[in-house]
């Protein structure tokens, strides 16, 4: 299989060069081929979507002169629900919005030498950058020898690095050489940069800042050179193995892939989403609507009276509730979701355990407070609009329930938050939302290499008596150490078997399919068993 040419993200290890293709209803700019050009340069008419229309309700419209001239194809390919053309993903697969700015490049290199010459205004801009941490550059209040640069505006095409949005440092994309690996024995490291996905960075700095307390841009540049690896970003990473599959010469615009596409950061209304469970309900510590029916029914006075029943073999029927929370708190989704079955003393289960769930399955979730602030924000103002600032006129005037209710958000109190339900809508929209599926896996993957980047800090740093060497000596030479950078032992596997069986991708689909339909929903657990409760 030939290796791939394009630029990839050292993170993710997605190639920058991904393609959309628009569908009938959309203008011509919600469509991009993968140098970024609207008009696709290969052609869609041999596809299988364009031979069989009928079926896949694909167009192919002419195209006299392309503004740009860089499309070869004489027509402009328009999907249908069963597009198959391999130039891009189906646009009626992942919206525009989804993919807008995901292709946008940031480089890891080297400051300056001393002597360089640097503009004025660029080195006083870039000081204000490093004031307010927005470069990356932050390394436990160490000055790092290494910066990220500013977003490219356009996609990086073969050779070329993109056009950068600034030039910080006074270095221009035309300075450097970013590569998805190094080479041994080169010794122009001053010029090699690390292309990385912006969004990509992004996550990678708040890993970072949760598991280390600071972005160590020396301890990536170190883990590059000791281990990249130009098919899965560094040696043996822990990456979505369709990945590999998908990286041939150029990117393959595979269906069912387009999660790998979608921005990870910026995902469209997912913060309105979210705001739209952050609720009270039921009020009080527990997080289900208490609805006893666990004894017989009896009448008095013409009413009816729920008996509870008590099991006198239940071991924790008479544990305090501090007690029980405790427990509540060493056990995973799944054991408390059996305990439920099996001991009534469990049915209720405080609001708080969901978020300490939430917490830790969904270390992603960076949104968590920022929505709670915006939604108690809304109910302050939409209250004061509707009610003015005299509480005192509207007791009695309106429910007392509901009087409380206003009464706190007016004075600033801080929402009960059944997070029981945002627990349940994460579960739901990390298989159904593309831009949190990728956000969830490139979170897998930081947290992988910021692991390695604190155990190779610490090994180089005790065997060097304290010092730390980014660039390692053994590759220096003619030859250096002989490694190649290109392709790790995992990588080249996918390739051999690649080139062996050409369905192997169809193949591994089929059963990662199968895998996540026998999978049980956790949430759905609980809250099947909580509805148990309301029969």
């Amino acid at each position: 299989m030939p290796l791939h040419t394009e630029k990839s993200c050292q993170l993710c290890s997605v190639s920058f060069s991904i393609g959309r293709v628009r569908t009938t209803h959309e203008p011509l700019s919600s469509g991009w081929d993968p140098t970024g050009s609207p008009y696709h340069h290969r052609s869609a008419t041999s596809s299988l979507c364009s031979i069989y229309p009928s079926e896949s309700g694909c167009e192919n419209i002419p195209v006299a002169a392309p503004p740009d001239g860089h499309a070869e194809s004489r027509f402009q390919h328009l999907a249908g629900p069963g597009c198959t053309f391999l130039g891009g993903y189906n646009g009626r697969r992942i919206a525009e919005g989804e993919m807008r700015g995901v292709n946008r490049v940031r480089y890891v290199l080297r400051k300056p030498r001393v002597g360089r010459c640097v503009d004025e205004d660029e080195k006083e801009d870039h000081e204000e950058d490093e004031e307010e941490d927005e470069n990356g550059d932050r390394d436990g209040g160490e000055e790092s020898e290494f910066f990220v640069s500013a977003e490219t505006i356009d996609v990086p095409i073969e050779h070329g690095n993109g056009e950068l949005s600034e030039h910080l440092y006074g270095i221009p994309s035309t300075e450097f050489v970013g590569r998805n690996y190094p080479i041994s024995g080169y010794r122009g490291e001053d010029d090699v940069a690390i292309p990385v996905h912006d969004a990509c960075w992004k996550i990678f700095e708040r890993v970072s800042m949760k598991k280390l307390g600071r972005v160590d841009l020396d301890g990536f540049v170190a883990l590059w050179w000791r281990e990249a690896c130009g098919g899965c970003g560094f040696r043996g990473l822990n990456q979505d193995p369709v990945v590999r599959d998908l990286k041939e010469r150029w990117w393959v615009h595979r269906p069912g892939t387009e999660y790998l596409a979608a921005n990870p950061v910026d995902i469209p209304g997912f913060k309105l989403v979210m705001r739209g469970v952050y609720e009270e309900t039921p009020r009080g510590d527990g997080a289900f609507v208490a609805r006893d029916s666990s004894g017989p029914l009896s009448k008095r006075g013409g009413s009816v009276v729920i008996r509870r029943r008590q099991n006198d073999t239940d071991p924790f029927v008479g544990l305090p509730t501090e007690l029980k929370n405790k427990i509540l708190a060493r056990l995973s989704p799944r054991d408390i979701a059996n305990l439920r079955l099996c001991s009534r003393s469990f049915r209720q289960l405080p609001k708080q355990i969901f978020k300490q769930f939430i917490m830790e399955e969904f270390p992603w979730f960076w949104e968590i407070d920022e929505v709670r602030a915006d939604v108690e924000a809304h109910y302050q103002k939409s209250f004061t609009e509707e009610y003015g600032e005299d509480l005192d006129l509207l007791e009695g005037v309106i429910p007392p329930a509901w009087f409380a209710f206003v009464k706190e958000r007016m004075e600033g109190k801080p929402m009960d938050i059944n997070w029981y339900q945002v627990y349940r809508q994460l579960k739901v929209m990390e298989k159904g939302s593309l831009g949190l599926r990728n956000r969830a896996r490139i979170w897998s993957v930081a947290e992988e290499v910021v692991g390695r980047i604190e155990g190779m800090r610490g090994s180089l740093e005790r065997s060097r008596g304290g010092g730390f060497v980014v660039y390692p000596k053994e590759m220096e030479g003619k030859d250096g150490n002989g490694r190649d950078y290109s392709c790790c032992p995992g990588c080249s596997n996918v390739q051999i078997e690649l080139e062996e069986e050409e369905d192997i991708f169809e193949e591994d689909s089929a059963e990662g399919s199968e895998g996540e339909s026998s999978e049980d929903d956790v949430s759905g657990d609980l809250s099947s068993s909580s509805d148990e409760d309301s029969e």
